[in-house]
């Protein structure tokens, strides 16, 4: 009886001992996993110059983490993702969608304004940012008017590829401003480009939207008019 317990004990000892090994060994094992080099805003374009691979503890390695760089150069992120942080699936887009739609809700629509600097804050615009819309009739309709049609609409690209107006032309990209807009604005901001000229204005962070009646050339012309009885 004695030694049928002592058997029992060492062979509870040698699966204890063998599991512990076990432990140890992968944990000090390591595993290459794909992590970024620099931040990478989202919906940017992953290069392969702005991640890298690393080796990681394996209980350090996210489930959701990619292993090489082919998996995510070349692709869109879908959120953005810190330096030095693992490249997860779920913070890229699906396949090699362009970015400009991988972040966007369900209700909105990604539409490019084809506007110079000169309209357009003298360039100054960024990503991430928010602009109002200033409408200008054009002079065959009577009467003209100036008006702000769309408040604090989110800026999604300047340009084609670049983060701010300015880098359109390096890229070789059309002049202009991605913004995110509902249906319904999409269709107000087309009749605009097509009957008049517009403007963007950033908009300050936090700012509220306020409503405008819009100026006609008897607002700046013969503005004491409007005040006599």
């Amino acid at each position: 009886m004695v030694k049928r317990r002592m058997l029992i004990a060492l062979l509870v000892a040698v699966i204890s001992s063998t599991a512990t090994f076990i432990y140890l060994v992968r944990s000090t094992e390591s595993e290459d996993v794909v992590v970024a080099v620099v931040d990478i805003p989202a919906n940017s374009l992953i290069g392969p110059r702005s991640v890298r691979i690393a080796s990681l503890n394996r209980g350090a390695v996210h489930p959701g983490a990619y292993r090489g760089i082919e998996d995510v150069a070349g692709r869109y992120t879908s959120q953005a993702v810190v330096a030095g942080e693992q490249v997860l699936k779920h913070r890229v887009a699906a396949g090699e969608h362009g970015g400009v739609v991988s972040g966007l809700a369900g209700d909105l629509r990604a539409m490019f304004i084809p506007i110079d600097d000169s309209r357009a804050v003298g360039g100054r615009l960024k990503r991430g940012g928010r602009v109002d819309v200033v409408f200008v009739s054009s002079g065959q309709h009577n009467p003209s008017v100036a008006k702000c049609v769309l408040t604090s609409v989110p800026i999604i690209q300047c340009g084609v590829a670049g983060d701010t107006a300015g880098s359109r032309e390096r890229d070789g990209g059309a002049p202009g401003t991605v913004v995110a807009v509902t249906p319904r604005d999409a269709e107000k901001l087309a009749f605009c480009l097509e009957n008049g000229k517009v403007y963007l204005t950033a908009v300050p962070y936090g700012s509220e939207p306020s409503a405008s009646p819009g100026v006609t050339w008897k607002d700046v012309c013969f503005p004491d008019a409007l005040t006599q009885p």
